[in-house]
Order: C-alpha cells, then structure tokens, then sequence
C-alpha cells in the first residue's frame, strides 16, 4: 500500500514528531508499506506550542520587540508571524481577556523596513482582539490619528510599501450573524445577551465604515475593497478584515498547508491518514482540503487529540474513519495551562492508535 500521513502538532508533538511516531507505528504493522509523511498545520491554538506553521513554511526564529514570545519566522524574502496562540480568545490559561490588534501592525512595519516581498500572517477564529483591527492603523500610520478613515488606510497601506500581505484564518467566522464577534464572546467568556447586541451594533457600524473609507479612498488600489460578509472577515477579532482593507489577500490556512503541498500526492496513495488536535465546531481546513482532493475512493481517516464531535458526524462529513486519542477530554473545559502531557506518554498515545489504524485499513 502507499499511505499518505498529514499531521499537525497535537498537545506535546509537533507536526514532525506526530510525522516520525506516526510513521514508525505504521511500518511495526506494515513494514512493506510505501509512506509519505508530511507535517502539516490546522492554524488552531495548541497547548504549549505553536499552530506547526513554522514547520510548514520554514525559516529561522525572528525574535521581535512587539513579544517576548517567539512568533516570528523570516527566509530571505517572507517573513510568517503567528498569532493564534498569541491572540486566541480564551487560551489554554482559561482566562477571558483582550487584546489590541497594535502588534501586527509593528510587526508588518518591521517587515516592511527589513525589505521582504512577504509576510503571512496567521490569525486565530475566535479572537481577543477587541479593536476590529484599528490599532493595526495607529501602530503603521501614527501620524495620521486624527485623520479621516480613508486618509488612515490610505498611508498604513503606503507604509507597507511592496510587502505583500497573505492572512491565514484557521476557521469561519462571520462579522455578522449567527457566527458574529459579538455572540463568540457571548458564549466563550459570559458577554450578556445586552452587551452582545450592543457590540454587535458597534461591530457592523464599524465594519460598514472601513468598507466605505475603502470604497471611496483607495478604489484604485483595491478595486471593490474587502466583503463584510466574507467567510474569514471575522478572523483575528475582525483583524483580517482591516488587513484587506489594506491590500492582504485571506484564505484559509488549509489551502497553503495542505492543498498547495498535498493535491498531487493524495492521488497517488491508497489511503491518506490527517492527524489533528482538538474537533471543535468543525473540522479543520488542511483536513478539508485533503478530504476535497482525495479521489473518491481513497479512504480519508481522520486521528484526533479530542473533540466534541459524534464519530457519526464525522462520517457524514466524508470522514471514512475516526480515531480518538484522549476521548475522556472531549467534553471538559480546559482550566488552567497545568503541567502540559508528557511527551512520551503522547508518542505511546498516538502511536497505539496508528497501530490500530493500520491494522484495520491495510490489505
């Protein structure tokens, strides 16, 4: 058999290390077997470590003022800062909090000054960003803050200069509707249902404003200007609408770490193994893209850290098989950072379920 593994990093395993335990517990089955492993990334928030896009895109560490934390890494001309640790709403510490946009903003700066021709900016969905993006325009265009909107977006997209501005959106979310910021923070940190539709007032009132300083200044360097109601808009707490209304293209994070890198090679396997972290409301976009380019006869299995998700939804969504590492996490809220799992005992986890995994789909 060929075998495709895609893994992304899980709690304690980053995308290569997922790949190396992966692969070795597969040939213990089927040491014939021909596989290709490929590190991948679902652009979420994982506990302890960084969403793999580093893994992805390569490299080497850019230490930045803007964070003591690492979340920059920069080739001769592209530069990716990851954010979806940084700016998650709700992260593994469990405490609700907010966050400015401001960061971005000088980190896109600094880009600019290094001279690179490519930044990549990968955003969380649900966000702590608070400021729909605006303080990305104080931190590239300080000078211009009692200035008209369109007179803002017009000198932050001249700061940027050449640099050429991709954002990653690991999941939908709307600006407006069921999916809005508003009715995240509802459910994820206790906004009242008031206080939801008063931000939810703010949030359109806001967003139609950019859409028309974008409209009416910079037409002729954005053409229609971005869509409020976009499927990625909303992510990075609205940052990536302002990110297009300063010339950034979005898409998802599954396009470029997955569908770009793995169309030509799930068609040449038998079967194609996704190894990802937490299930939430959906699945993940590499996950989707691989499923997408798949020939329909070659199974898709799905491994995964947990999630709330029945296996028959799984199913239904294309899903030929799923494996559950640490189902007995699925439905408990994270309360604190806590120790972190033991990567071994992780490597033993994951490794058993590719056994499995093995037996079950070789022939």
């Amino acid at each position: 058999m060929k075998v495709l593994l895609a893994c992304s990093p899980i709690e304690g395993l980053g995308g290569r290390q997922a790949c190396s335990v992966a692969t070795k517990a597969w040939r213990e089955v089927r040491p014939g077997d021909e596989i290709r492993a490929w590190a991948v990334s679902d652009g979420r928030p994982v506990p302890g470590g960084t969403s793999g896009l580093d893994e992805v895109l390569g490299g080497v560490p850019a230490p930045l003022e803007s964070h003591p934390r690492l979340h920059a890494w920069r080739t001769e001309s592209q530069v990716l800062f990851d954010y979806t640790n940084l700016l998650a709403l709700d992260p593994f510490d469990g405490i609700a909090r907010q966050a400015s946009s401001s960061m971005i903003g000088k980190d896109l700066a600094w880009a600019g000054d290094e001279g690179l021709r490519q930044a990549v900016v990968a955003l969380p969905g649900p966000s702590a960003v608070s400021d729909l993006g605006f303080a990305i325009l104080d931190a590239l265009a300080p000078e211009t803050a009692g200035a008209g909107l369109g007179e803002r977006i017009r000198a932050a997209r001249a700061r940027l200069g050449a640099l050429h501005v991709t954002t990653l959106a690991a999941d939908e979310q709307r600006l407006t509707g069921f999916r809005g910021i508003a009715r995240t923070r509802m459910r994820r940190d206790g906004l009242c249902p008031h206080q939801a539709q008063i931000r939810d007032a703010e949030v359109a009132e806001n967003v139609e404003a950019i859409a028309e300083a974008c409209a009416g200044a910079v037409a002729s360097l954005l053409g229609s200007g971005p869509d409020p109601r976009g499927a990625y808009a909303g992510s990075g707490g609205g940052a990536a609408f302002m990110l297009e209304a300063l010339g950034a293209r979005t898409c998802p994070v599954g396009d470029v770490a997955v569908r770009t890198r793995l169309a030509a090679h799930v068609k040449e396997v038998d079967i194609a193994l996704y190894v990802a972290s937490q299930i939430e409301a959906g699945l993940p976009s590499g996950l989707l893209a691989l499923i997408d380019e798949a020939p329909q006869e070659t199974p898709v299995v799905l491994v995964y850290d947990h999630g709330g998700i029945a296996r028959t939804e799984l199913r239904g969504l294309q899903v030929a098989g799923a494996y559950e590492l640490r189902p007995d996490l699925a439905f408990m809220p994270r309360e604190g950072a806590g120790p972190g799992v033991d990567p071994k005992e992780m490597a033993g986890i994951l490794g058993e379920r590719i056994r499995v995994v093995a037996r079950t789909w070789g022939y």
